[in-house]
């Protein structure tokens, strides 16, 4: 029997100290009668840096704005235009705790939920808080389609380059390079 289509959904995806975890779904259509099967992998490669990286910035502010972290910020927007030297104090004292809140933030995952016009995305992670300790977090499903937040047509263009990233580090074997090692002088004397 030959394959007549293949199709490939990205369903999710984790990263945690370094490793992967794919889930996503294969539907194939033999002869013209066509099964679904789920699979779900664990890969122990290395993150590649270029889907790190989307997962580093941009998605955090995407979290501190669903999450309302960070939602007095509003509030100093709407005040700004009755006293200017109060907004202007404001406003950096404001970033800087904005800056600490994106630093205490590790977005560790992706899912990709509905379709067309439902299509969204929740992201997981964990918020390091003032005691030290870390507490997990998941958002609300994003509906991409949506102007609830302001920030769904970017975030549907990085959803999108998340999951062809995931698509090449599945099924096309793109690696991330593992960490080099160095030696000292010192230590190849002391061999």
């Amino acid at each position: 029997m030959s394959v007549l289509e293949k199709q490939v959904k990205i369903k999710q995806w984790n990263h945690e100290n370094e490793l992967a975890k794919y889930q996503y779904e294969l539907s194939l259509t033999i002869a013209k009668d066509g099964y679904m099967q789920k699979i779900s992998t664990h890969d122990n490669r290395l993150v590649h840096p270029d889907l790190e990286d989307h997962f580093n910035d941009y998605l955090k502010d995407v979290v501190i704005t669903v999450m309302g972290f960070c939602e007095f910020m509003q509030m100093e927007k709407e005040a700004s235009a009755e006293n200017v030297k109060a907004f202007t104090q404001l406003n950096t004292l404001s970033q800087k705790y904005y800056d600490n809140v994106k630093q205490s933030v590790v977005v560790t995952g992706i899912k990709f939920t509905g379709d067309d016009k439902t299509a969204g995305v929740i992201l997981s992670g964990k918020r390091t808080v003032s005691s030290g300790k870390s507490t997990k977090f998941e958002t609300p499903s994003i509906t991409l389609s949506a102007t609830t937040y302001g920030i769904e047509e970017e975030l549907s263009q990085t959803a999108d380059m998340i999951k062809s990233e995931i698509y090449s580090y599945v099924f096309h074997n793109k690696v991330a390079n593992p960490p080099m090692e160095f030696t000292s002088d010192e230590e190849e004397v002391d061999e």
